[in-house]
């Protein structure tokens, strides 16, 4: 929709240019982009506004309670880890997590190193 609006008030502008002929459409531009320039920044500013209201509204405060965390928007997420064999602590969660063995973390029992699981 915005597209089309911006499009359309683009073809009204150069119609309009060139009906009124080079001279005075450079009479015209400068006053023109002066006030969309001023239109842009406010909408800029009004955006960041908005932006760091809507960040900032949705902080807690702190790190989330282990094992449910309740979404804004009325969800649930539930995270559980039953069985298994954890070398070198607790077990990471995440996304994309990339854990390289490190000398002398695997004594070179049961398991492969950083995955946890018997071979």
């Amino acid at each position: 929709m915005t597209t089309v609006v911006g499009a359309l008030a683009l073809a009204a502008t150069s119609a309009f240019f060139f009906a009124i002929g080079l001279d005075e459409a450079s009479r015209w531009a400068a006053p023109l982009g002066i006030l969309l320039g001023v239109a842009a920044l406010a909408l800029a500013g009004y955006s960041a506004v908005l932006t760091r209201r809507s960040v900032s509204g949705t902080a807690t405060g702190g790190p989330p309670a282990a094992g449910t965390m309740t979404h804004p928007e009325g969800g649930t997420v539930t995270n559980t880890i039953s069985g298994g064999t954890f070398l070198g602590g607790a077990p990471i969660q995440g996304r994309d997590i990339t854990v390289t063995p490190s000398a002398g973390r695997h004594d070179g029992g049961e398991g492969t190193p950083g995955r946890g699981e018997p071979a």
